[in-house]
């Protein structure tokens, strides 16, 4: 009778005990993160440096994606807004320089690490590559008082272009930003610019609307 009792207090506790591992979370080989967050946000900088030695206003629009607050990636594009003018060579077989002016416009994919994005100041740094366009114009004078523009040159290039900004949650849903970035132009096929003429610092400010 006593071995009876025995066994049965085995199964007993046996069965209890596999019934209350069952009830626990199930494991894994590769443990899953239930914290994954996917926000996105869209926003828009302006920029200001230096284009082929003069004063410029570069303006873009971004929008994208950010995984758990801290990765952001997604693609930009802008172009520059100033109406600069430099002295070149111009399309006619005449030596003598002329005034050109550039149009540019660039854009790409961008990645940036977002760190403390929780705090009220913190900060980014975010990289962009991408493509862009040139196209380079002489100004005619057709008449007294009357000018157009004749294209010189055309070319594409590529752009990489790192920086890195201080952010403030204004509101739940909107970050101001402030920072700087570098311009690195290369692969255009101009004989009048350079690479070097079209790469350089750059200061900006930004909004990011969007929940992260």
């Amino acid at each position: 009778m006593k071995n009876i009792l025995t066994l049965s207090f085995t199964i007993q506790f046996l069965f209890l005990f596999c019934f209350s591992s069952l009830a626990q979370d199930t494991e894994y080989l590769i443990p899953v993160n239930t914290d994954f967050t996917f926000k996105g946000y869209g926003g828009i900088e302006i920029k200001r440096g230096n284009l082929i030695e003069e004063s410029s206003t570069f303006l873009s629009l971004k929008g994208g994606a950010v995984i758990n607050n801290k990765v952001g990636f997604g693609l930009t594009a802008g172009a520059f807004l100033s109406d600069n003018n430099f002295p070149g060579v111009g399309s006619t077989e005449s030596t003598s320089d002329v005034q050109l002016s550039p149009a540019i416009g660039y854009g790409g994919i961008f990645v940036e690490y977002i760190a403390l994005s929780s705090k009220k100041i913190h900060f980014s740094v975010p990289v962009t590559i991408g493509p862009g366009i040139i196209a380079l114009s002489e100004e005619l004078e057709i008449s007294p008082g009357v000018e157009d523009e004749d294209l010189v040159e055309f070319s594409p290039f590529f752009v990489i272009e790192p920086g890195i900004n201080l952010e403030v949650n204004l509101l739940k849903e909107v970050k101001f930003c402030i920072g700087g970035c570098y311009r690195l132009v290369s692969a255009s096929d101009l004989g009048r610019v350079s690479d070097s003429d079209l790469s350089d610092f750059m200061f900006n400010i930004g909004l990011k609307i969007g929940n992260y």
